[in-house]
């Protein structure tokens, strides 16, 4: 059995990745950088269970699968 390894990504770059990550799912511009920015302060605040971690299971997959909109529009 192979050694088991921790990988260390910076913030920036995890942020960059997710902001990507939603663009490709056709996340608005204005939105998707919003979303990765809430989702990777999570991370920086050591609330791992709403950061970058859901980020495929909640975000990506939903999309996908038409649970989830990516282009919501809201009502105030």
């Amino acid at each position: 059995m192979g050694e088991e390894r921790t990988w260390w990504v910076d913030f920036d770059t995890l942020e960059r990745f997710m902001n990507d990550v939603f663009l490709g799912l056709g996340v608005p511009a204005a939105d998707a950088e919003v979303c990765a920015r809430v989702l990777i302060t999570s991370d920086k605040r050591g609330i791992d269970s709403h950061g970058i971690g859901r980020c495929k299971t909640i975000y990506y997959d939903r999309i996908k699968q038409g649970i989830q909109f990516a282009n919501a529009q809201f009502e105030w």
